[in-house]
């Protein structure tokens, strides 16, 4: 392997602390790993863990010295699955495992585990190339270390103190991003050459949906039990949330009681049953000194609205239409607009004005 001499370490580290999004921090440490093992190739698994499973999601990946990187994480082929039991055993052991090919074609495969300062697992690194010497095997894991320090930091500031969710202005940058995605994909499908029938399907299934989600009688908890109950309440909320929706769609703490939540779906219906799974999993839990809560939801799919203060304009009103007729319910834009039931308007005010429900 290549050694990494002090200027190019530097030069390295100087330009990965450049960045603030996650994908060009990413893809800086695998380049820096390609620049220093370019006979490897490598793996880059965030950790799921809950009370009943622990998951993978891709979100990096550099093979035969090109790199990619996922944003929220995709489910793959590449991880075989004889290596989940030593990737298991690297995380319970937090140590580096090394297991052989099972081709018997003289490379190993090397697993690397990052934990946080609060001691979670955060991250997996897997590299498959020759045999790695013990003092190598320590470069390329504090390299990893090192660049997983950073990525902690960027997730760290992209989330809400009290609930650990996302917060509102990561929300505006998702949006953007997808807004950005979704004119990509329509001018591929413009051209003559393209293969329609592969293009619409890939953009059917990076079609997002939009809910705001709203705590029902939130300020009667509040004025009832006090301030600091009504924060566990959120923070019970937000983990219910969590816990319901897969790991690629994105939580958000939108402010007070609201929550926003951005899953992909291939249609309105599934979205609708994924919103529905979320408002019955919050009504059914049994909530200390609370009979029951339960949160009104109204949701619109991302489109070709102009940017973060119209899709959310559009589930406002959603959300509006669910509180002033019952609440505990989940109402759709698209489907209030069709049936009459609310109006239109061409553009909302950046500032959304908050109601108050009591």
């Amino acid at each position: 392997m290549k050694q990494l001499n002090n200027i190019d370490f530097i030069e390295k580290l100087a330009e990965s602390t450049r960045h603030f999004d996650q994908e060009d921090i990413k893809k800086s440490l695998l380049e820096t790993l390609d620049r220093f093992s370019g006979a490897s190739d490598y793996q880059l698994y965030r950790v799921h863990i809950n009370s009943s499973a622990t998951t993978l999601s891709l979100i990096a990946l550099k093979k035969n010295h090109i790199i990619k990187t996922f944003r929220n994480g995709k489910k793959t082929a590449v991880l075989v699955e004889y290596l989940l039991p030593d990737i298991i055993k690297a995380i319970s052991s937090h140590s580096i495992v090394i297991i052989p090919f099972q081709n018997a074609s003289g490379k190993f495969h090397y697993i690397y585990p990052y934990y946080n300062k609060e001691n979670d697992i955060f991250s997996v690194l897997i590299q498959d190339c020759t045999k790695v010497n013990t003092i190598d095997q320590k470069l390329i894991q504090n390299l990893f270390i090192l660049y997983s320090n950073y990525l902690s930091l960027m997730d760290k500031v992209k989330r809400d103190k009290l609930t650990n969710l996302l917060n509102r202005e990561t929300l505006d940058t998702e949006i953007t991003r997808i807004l950005s995605d979704v004119q990509y994909n329509e001018v591929i499908l413009t051209k003559k050459y393209a293969n329609i029938t592969e293009q619409r399907e890939d953009y059917a299934q990076c079609t997002y949906w939009l809910g705001l989600l709203d705590i029902d009688f939130f300020k009667n908890i509040n004025d009832s039990y006090g301030h600091l109950y009504g924060d566990d309440v959120l923070i019970l909320v937000a983990q219910l949330i969590v816990k319901t929706v897969r790991s690629f769609d994105l939580v958000f703490r939108y402010g007070g009681e609201e929550f926003v939540v951005l899953l992909k779906s291939s249609n309105q219906d599934i979205a609708t049953t994924a919103f529905e799974r979320i408002r019955n999993e919050v009504e059914n839990y049994h909530f200390a000194k609370i009979k029951q809560l339960t949160i009104s939801i109204g949701f619109t799919q991302v489109s070709h609205q102009s940017g973060t203060s119209e899709i959310i304009g559009n589930a406002d009103q959603a959300l509006y239409f669910a509180k002033e007729n019952g609440r505990n319910q989940t109402c759709c834009y698209e489907d209030l607009i069709h049936n009459r039931k609310i109006t239109s308007t061409e553009s909302i005010d950046e500032n959304i004005k908050n109601i108050d429900f009591f």
